[in-house]
């Protein structure tokens, strides 16, 4: 199976939902030099939500 990617600019998109997708996507989230990953991304209580979701900050 083909594994397909959905790649963001958290800088102009920050409400992402990837429910609607098939386990195939996973998502790739650019994240600016001034900003910070969703505070829920690192909750133990949340953080399954982004299992399918890197994030890269970019410099």
């Amino acid at each position: 199976m083909d594994k397909k990617f959905v790649l963001v600019d958290y800088e102009n998109i920050q409400k992402i939902d990837l429910s609607i997708l098939d386990d195939t996507y996973s998502a790739i989230i650019f994240v600016g030099a001034r900003q910070n990953p969703p505070k829920a991304s690192k909750h133990k209580a949340t953080a399954h939500r982004f299992s399918r979701v890197d994030f890269h900050k970019q410099d």
